[in-house]
């Protein structure tokens, strides 16, 4: 074979790899929802400065530092807009997701790395978000064909590792997400300390918010009968105990109402129930004397609570 054929064969494939790479490149840069705002800023040096974009530096400057604490560094993380009671409406203290981006919805989901910022959200609030967000982020739809994992996949090499808080992620998401990332051959990793919580100063709960109780007359059942029937539920099903995480759950087997959450009448704790005790964990100050009596706080048996 003369020397000029090997020259073609080796252009033809150096074309076909160039080719390759090019359309692999395009594959993995998921676009998101227009946003005809920010067509005018693409690609210029600098860029508007903001409180929510100063607070995307200062959890980049986590990721890497912070986040040390419980392992390596983390180069993506991941933060929902629900509360460890996985509540949609949240207290003020708990919009972490609104801090960091200014997005005033809900049912969303922030993604970050050291070179992106995407979020994840219902299709009747992109116009909304459009408004709200810099033009540091992305917008996604729930309903799109762009997960999130798609796009750490586009935007991290492999055998990184992405964060996340894992009290405010179901359980059944995260291992959707530890398996959609596994195939992009990423690692997702638990990350206690929540990095918003590390550059924000949350507003402390409010001192008023003390719970109170249903009447009967509204309640229609006591509450000791209601976790009388939960006990032989739980014997019923060989279980020795449950642990009670949803806040309306817990403002009717108790029969008590609050005002942690807007729009809904509950009272931020949990409960665990036993076949001989109940333990309700919630801020002292929220307890009050008729709240005491009303749990029978007074007594040690299996129909009092702890």
């Amino acid at each position: 074979m003369t020397t000029s054929k090997w020259i073609w064969i080796w252009i033809c494939r150096l074309a076909l790899s160039i080719l390759l790479v090019s359309c692999f490149v395009a594959a993995e840069r998921p676009t998101g929802y227009h946003r005809q705002i920010c067509e005018y800023r693409k690609g210029k040096p600098l860029q508007p400065n903001s409180d929510y974009r100063s607070r995307l530096l200062a959890l980049r400057e986590q990721m890497l530092i912070r986040a040390t604490v419980e392992g390596p560094q983390i180069f993506g993380y991941i933060l929902p807009s629900t509360d460890e009671h996985l509540n949609e409406e949240v207290a003020a203290r708990d919009r972490r997701l609104h801090y960091l981006s200014g997005y005033t919805g809900n049912r969303a989901f922030g993604a970050i790395t050291q070179s992106g910022a995407a979020i994840w959200l219902e299709r009747r609030f992109a116009q909304q978000a459009d408004g709200e967000l810099d033009c540091d982020w992305e917008i996604f739809l729930n309903d799109g064909n762009v997960s999130i994992a798609d796009w750490m996949g586009s935007q991290l090499h492999m055998k990184k590792r992405i964060g996340a808080d894992p009290q405010l992620v179901p359980h059944h998401l995260w291992l959707s997400w530890e398996r959609e990332l596994a195939a992009k051959f990423l690692k997702l990793v638990r990350v206690n300390t929540n990095l918003i919580d590390m550059i924000w100063d949350r507003p402390e709960p409010p001192k008023h918010h003390v719970m109170e109780e249903q009447r009967h007359e509204f309640a229609g059942e006591k509450w000791q009968d209601k976790v009388r029937e939960l006990r032989d539920r739980l014997t019923h099903l060989g279980c020795d105990a449950m642990v009670v995480t949803s806040l309306t759950e817990i403002a009717y087997l108790l029969n008590i109402r609050g005002t942690d959450i807007p729009y809904t009448p509950v009272v931020k704790s949990f409960v665990i129930v036993t076949h001989k005790n109940i333990y309700l964990y919630v801020d002292k100050a929220k307890m009050s004397f008729n709240i005491d009596m009303h749990l029978r706080l007074d007594c040690f048996n299996e129909n009092c609570v702890t």
